[in-house]
């Protein structure tokens, strides 16, 4: 709020039932956590984009877009979600829903059940998660998680090659590398990480790098352009595993541009 004003924080209990669902909700109690101000508002340009990783109406260098993102990606994730309502010039309404405990704390289920459980939402593979902006990484991590993914983390090439280096790469399905980091680049990080495992999926993420700029023994991966939206990162992991025939028909790099849409 540039020139002043005031911000609320409240909590309520509130029912959906079946006529009130939306945003996917399931029937249900939630608690409801609401952030409103008197600032300046929302279009509804801006606010239709609210939500969409690295969107940001600040200077450059002053933010990074990923707040609201986090925010919605970690309420999807505890099964409930994000809404928003604002006026130009009226200010702003955040609330937060999520599933309200009831009742006491059920026993965990036996070992062989819970693995079932678990069999059902994950088993979708495991990530390396490479990348030196802590929030990049951290809002690709938590929706991964939450679509079935397991995930591991390093914070930047050095690390990650560090766990290459102590066998980690046998038990990562797909690399998910940031092109540009200080130090030793996504790019070298693939390629030590295929040394080990020749057949290794990657997807590099990078908001210059295109086809050209890869070495030969970089050619078979996915080239996801930042910014990106949560969808544009499914659909890239979700084409890392080349099929052969396929990798003989388009040749070297899929690239997820939606910058040309």
């Amino acid at each position: 709020m540039a020139v002043g004003g005031r911000i609320l924080v409240g909590t309520r209990n509130v029912r959906i039932d079946q006529g009130d669902r939306a945003d996917d909700l399931a029937t249900g109690d939630y608690v409801v956590l609401s952030v409103t101000d008197t600032g300046e508002g929302m279009t509804e340009e801006v606010l239709a984009k609210a939500f969409e990783p690295f969107f940001t109406t600040k200077e450059v260098g002053k933010g990074t877009g990923l707040g609201l993102s986090q925010v919605y990606g970690l309420a999807r994730q505890s099964g409930g979600t994000v809404r928003i309502r604002s006026k130009t010039g009226a200010g702003t309404e955040v609330e937060i829903y999520v599933p309200r405990a009831v009742g006491t704390t059920k026993p965990e289920p036996p070992r062989a059940e819970q693995d079932m459980v678990e069999a059902t939402v994950r088993r979708r593979g495991t990530v390396l998660v490479v990348d030196d902006q802590e929030e990049v990484r951290e809002i690709a991590a938590i929706h991964l998680q939450s679509i079935g993914y397991d995930i591991v983390q390093a914070a930047n090439g050095r690390a990650a090659l560090d766990l290459v280096d102590a066998g980690g790469a046998a038990n990562v399905d797909v690399l998910l590398v940031d092109y540009a980091m200080p130090g030793i680049s996504g790019a070298e990080v693939i390629r030590v990480a295929r040394q080990a495992r020749p057949e290794m999926p990657a997807v590099l993420m990078t908001g210059y790098a295109d086809a050209d700029a890869l070495g030969e023994d970089l050619r078979h991966v996915v080239l996801l352009k930042k910014p990106f939206r949560l969808h544009d990162l499914e659909a890239a992991l979700d084409s890392a595993p080349l099929p052969r025939a396929r990798r003989r028909a388009t040749g070297n790099v899929i690239s997820l541009d939606r910058s040309r849409r």
